[in-house]
């Protein structure tokens, strides 16, 4: 039987990814103790940390990273817009390390997504932001944005792009961003900006690359080498995200999803 390794297992995605495998045993690694999925049949958890992702890997047919923790390259939100800002300026909203004096700014996880609630205001109210997950903390300025879209996918090389552009119509922000309900549709313009994205900087492996369409154009505000919970919608609209290909294959428009929360009795993860 196919195995896939779902690493940080504490994300949404991961029961998305066992739902639309069920034939697969998917291997729900995390450092957390308490995960959803314990009721899904196909689903094994293990505890495990970061420093053991590749000891993981060896034996899995598949490996999806969930969170950037789990990955030992640098895909830090800082360095990933400096490099597109020298290739390809004015595509990203721009991050910052330090809190300007001025304007109204969003924090941001700099290494992977803080796991709290999003926090704006000018430099008086943000001031005493810490980094208590040790993510680092960028700020990103807070733009009034007409629509949210995201790019979501698997590229393995230059023309060999699975992907899907989303349409968000919810999002929550628990302990983990939860994509509540969307739908995949035909946009041209996000499609050609992120293909154009992941091949400056020759991105290998999944992404998600959120953009917004404010009043001037659109920007892209996040970018990070994690899929979210849409492996069902886009098997559905035809796009197998681990299956390879040698083209770039695109979901096409109209798999909406609506998150159904469900409640089970849940043991911890044992060490």
């Amino acid at each position: 039987m196919t195995t896939i390794l779902a690493l940080g297992a504490e994300k949404q995605a991961a029961t998305s990814l066992a739902c639309a495998y069920p034939n697969c045993t998917v291997i729900f690694a995390s450092d957390c103790d308490i995960l959803d999925g314990s009721d899904l049949a196909n689903v094994c958890m293990v505890r495990a940390k970061p420093s053991n992702a590749k000891k993981l890997a060896a034996s899995a047919d598949h490996v999806v990273p969930l969170c950037p923790r789990w990955l030992s390259e640098d895909h830090s939100l800082s360095r990933t817009f400096d490099r597109l800002e020298r290739s390809l300026p004015g595509r990203c909203l721009p991050v910052r390390q330090q809190l300007a004096s001025h304007g109204q700014w969003i924090v941001k996880g700099n290494r992977w997504s803080r796991p709290d609630g999003p926090l704006s205001g000018n430099a008086r109210q943000l001031g005493e932001v810490t980094d208590v997950h040790d993510c680092g903390v960028v700020f990103q300025p807070f733009w009034k944005v007409h629509a949210t879209m995201m790019a979501i996918g698997r590229r393995t090389h230059t023309r060999a792009v699975h992907i899907g552009i989303v349409r968000v119509f919810q999002e929550r922000f628990f302990r983990d961003a939860i994509l509540q309900a969307g739908e995949t549709i035909d946009a041209p313009e996000v499609l050609h900006a992120s293909l154009e994205i992941l091949d400056a900087l020759d991105h290998h492996g999944y992404f998600t690359l959120n953009w917004v369409q404010t009043d001037e154009n659109l920007r892209l505000t996040s970018l990070r080498p994690t899929p979210r919970a849409v492996f069902q919608s886009f098997l559905l609209g035809g796009v197998d995200i681990l299956a390879p290909t040698s083209a770039v294959k695109v979901v096409p428009a109209g798999a909406r999803f609506i998150a159904a929360p469900t409640y089970v009795s849940y043991e911890r993860i044992s060490a």
